[in-house]
């Protein structure tokens, strides 16, 4: 009787949504944000779209690895939308001022450095010199 009432409780309290087992996680879901890599190259005195949005979804950036082609190189991530994120462009850095033929690196694809609105572009404007890499980053 005891056990038959123990059940019952459990089978009420699991149809009232009042007891919750836990779920094991899925097991294609990953856990990494950034889980996917792109090339960059942008070229002197332009703006290269390194990531294209997805409408529906935004795009996180975890890490970044350039090095530049001449001394005193420039570059701004930007983020927008339209050709080359000419419309709604909002800068993600300021000017970062790189050294001839030096690299700078930051984040460790685990972590977000930059989270680019639904949809929106992920970019890179250099004012002097080229700037090649590297970037990790997601849809979410």
């Amino acid at each position: 009787m005891k056990r038959t009432l123990a059940s019952f409780l459990v089978l009420s309290l699991l149809a009232a949504g009042l007891l919750l087992l836990p779920t094991p996680p899925l097991a294609a879901q990953s856990t990494n944000l950034c889980d996917e890599t792109v090339a960059v190259s942008v070229s002197s005195g332009t703006t290269g779209v390194v990531v294209t949005g997805t409408p529906g979804y935004a795009t996180v950036v975890c890490s970044f690895v350039l090095s530049a082609d001449t001394i005193a190189t420039t570059g701004t991530f930007k983020t927008g939308t339209g050709t080359t994120c000419g419309t709604g462009t909002v800068s993600l850095t300021g000017a970062m001022r790189f050294c001839d033929e030096c690299a700078i690196s930051h984040g460790n694809a685990s972590g977000i450095l930059f989270r680019v609105p639904l949809g929106s572009d992920f970019c890179l404007t250099t004012a002097t010199g080229a700037l090649t890499g590297f970037a990790t980053f997601g849809r979410h």
